[in-house]
């Protein structure tokens, strides 16, 4: 579809700025921009998001006591996550899910997300750079959104900056 839209001529230098310098066509880039503004922003500015550092995020994780860090996992990310679930997809689902653990890792930080689906089997591999405790609160998270929600025990393989999961669709 051909839109036509008219910005200010110092946003448009910005623009083609910003472009040239990732090898990008400036109609690639608004393209990139209005595509996380659908999947992520719009919404996430609604469901109460802000944006820190991975430094500040870090430290914060690690000063918390790590049986704190856990029961929070345990408790409210799991429901945060349910929640989000319902507000981005209207439904709780192992495609809901997935969808949310992708946005949230392209566009809000977790990590750098990988799905691989073979035979019916999932595969999730979440790669950041947080550190242990990080891959332990996402492991304890997702477990428990997992079984609870959707019915489903998934198996995790945990590392200092990664997450794996398998698991199956009920």
């Amino acid at each position: 579809m051909l839109r036509t839209f008219r910005i200010p001529k110092h946003i448009n230098e910005l623009l083609e700025s910003e472009a040239r310098s990732r090898g990008i066509s400036p109609n690639a880039l608004l393209s990139s921009i209005l595509t996380r503004f659908t999947n992520w922003d719009r919404l996430a500015e609604r469901f109460g998001f802000i944006s820190v550092t991975y430094e500040l995020f870090k430290a914060m994780i690690e000063a918390v006591p790590k049986e704190r860090l856990m029961e929070i996992a345990q408790t409210d990310c799991a429901r945060i996550t349910q929640e989000a679930m319902m507000f981005w997809s209207k439904e709780i689902s192992v495609s809901s899910f997935l969808a949310y653990l992708e946005f949230r890792c392209k566009y809000a930080g977790y990590g750098q997300f990988e799905h691989d689906r073979r035979e019916g089997n999932n595969t999730v591999a979440i790669h950041h750079r947080l550190g242990r405790a990080w891959s332990n609160f996402l492991e304890l998270c997702m477990g428990k959104v997992l079984s609870e929600s959707l019915g489903v025990i998934g198996k995790f393989e945990v590392a200092e900056n990664t997450i794996m999961l398998k698991f199956k669709p009920p």
